[in-house]
């Protein structure tokens, strides 16, 4: 009996002959030359206005980035008291060391803080018992076992929180390694009333482990330190990271806490926090976490990621728009553009559809001659070179963040290949929003590349 065919195999079927009925459209009728001519200039013009509004980001993320104001100790008498909330779904092998971290090795005044694991399964609560037990005003567990439970990240989120009792909501997944001084570095930005939340800097363990988790390192190096912190510095708007952010409690009930149903909640709750009044900050401390070590991990963790972007594009785009006066032009134009990334990726293959077409037709001359003559206006290179400024820029983010020149070489090498996996990746995620309900797609984490991180150093503790 023939086995039926995954979702995956589905979605290239659908792929293919997508490609096959515009091919015929383009070939075999005779407004072929201005069904073309309009998609290449429509292109061209949406490109250019990518290009255009990305490199002032490009330019400002090479600064430095602040320190909190006045550069300002944390007094521990004047510490808030601070919640640190590990989400964990089977992860036995990890959440042990996560707890270990923000128990022992984060520095903060140990009577001012309480670690809460929030999870569904009995394994991983079990792992975190032996320090539950040992630490009970520290440390506590919740098993969320209702057969009537929401089973995404922020449901589990949003049940946990009304256990808790910091003024200060610090979030880190169950493989995070933060540095041991990050919430000392943090907390003082929250003493700006107007700050609502605080993103850290995010790098990989195992960039060593394989091609994908060593693009994953140079992806993240080049988005944390360049690209957020560009947003950040011109005052646009700066989605949160998922991890290793930390939110005002006042700011989560102003805003409404977080959408159950939404796959990035953290983009999601952003875009509230903003409408809400309140400034995202990016902080100078870094944590580090596990990248997936193959292409189907890696699919099924940034297609989610995706999803949800479509999701909360469809949901606050009119708003994002709508809300000139109360937001201002720049934060809602840069919300607006935020969002609208995935539609933007979802073009990029007719690009290089019109691109291999005119490589065939016209410089090769091996298949209708001519048939893309003057369809590319004058202009149509400019978007072409801005792929280079954006290499540039992930260069510039290597140097920054991880200064490792090795890596150089791996980045020219599988730059487009890479780029070609992003795109797989959107698509995948508009055919499940098109064929699937809301599932959370999980990422196996085995705590690679931890040797040598645990052991972080930080100034004099509290």
């Amino acid at each position: 009996m023939q086995k039926p065919l995954k979702p995956f195999h589905k979605f290239i079927g659908f792929l293919s002959g997508l490609a096959a009925v515009l091919t015929i459209l383009i070939v075999y009728f005779n407004a072929a030359g201005l069904i073309l001519k309009a998609l290449a200039f429509t292109l061209s013009v949406v490109f250019i206005v990518w290009g255009v509004y990305h490199v002032p980001i490009l330019i400002a993320g090479i600064t430095k980035i602040r320190e909190a104001e006045g550069n300002r100790r944390l007094n521990p008498l004047d510490a808030p008291f601070l919640t640190i909330i590990i989400p964990a779904y089977h992860e036995p092998w990890v959440i042990h060391r996560a707890v270990n971290i923000a128990l022992n090795k984060l520095v903060y005044p140990k009577d001012k803080k309480e670690i809460v694991v929030v999870t569904e399964d009995e394994e991983t609560a079990l792992s975190v018992l032996p320090l539950s037990m040992e630490n009970p005003k520290h440390v506590k567990v919740l098993l969320r076992n209702s057969p009537r439970r929401i089973k995404t990240k922020p449901a589990a989120l949003d049940d946990v929180i009304h256990l808790t009792k910091g003024e200060i909501i610090a979030i880190f997944d169950a493989e995070d390694m933060p540095e041991r001084n990050v919430l000392t570095k943090v907390i003082p930005l929250f003493e700006n009333p107007q700050v609502g939340a605080v993103q850290g800097i995010l790098r990989m363990s195992n960039p060593g482990d394989s091609w994908v988790s060593k693009m994953m390192s140079i992806e993240y190096a080049s988005w944390f330190r360049i690209m957020l912190w560009g947003r950040n510095r011109l005052g646009l708007f700066t989605p949160l990271g998922g991890t290793c952010c930390f939110l005002r409690r006042e700011a989560l009930r102003t805003c409404g806490l977080w959408d159950s149903f939404n796959l990035t909640e953290d983009l999601e709750v952003s875009v509230r926090l903003a409408f809400a009044g309140y400034e995202i900050r990016l902080a100078e401390v870094r944590s580090w976490e596990e990248a997936p070590i193959n292409v189907r991990r890696w699919l099924r963790q940034r297609s989610r990621w995706m999803r949800g972007y479509l999701q909360t594009f469809l949901q606050y785009w009119r708003l994002s728009l709508g809300a000139l006066r109360r937001l201002g032009l720049r934060l809602s134009l840069s919300m607006f553009f935020g969002l609208v990334t995935p539609f933007v990726m979802m073009i990029v293959p007719l690009s290089y559809f019109l691109t291999v077409l005119w490589f065939i037709t016209d410089f090769f001359r091996v298949w209708m001659p001519g048939l893309m003559t003057s369809v590319f206006p004058p202009w149509a290179i400019v978007p072409f070179l801005f792929n280079f400024i954006f290499y540039t820029g992930t260069v510039v983010g290597v140097l920054l963040e991880t200064k490792k020149y090795s890596d150089i070489p791996w980045l020219t090498l599988l730059f487009i290949p890479y780029m070609l996996l992003h795109i797989m990746g959107v698509l995948y995620a508009g055919w499940q929003h098109l064929t699937k309900p809301v599932f959370w797609a999980k990422t196996e984490h085995y705590g690679l590349g931890a040797r040598g991180l645990l052991n972080l150093k930080a100034k004099k503790p509290l």
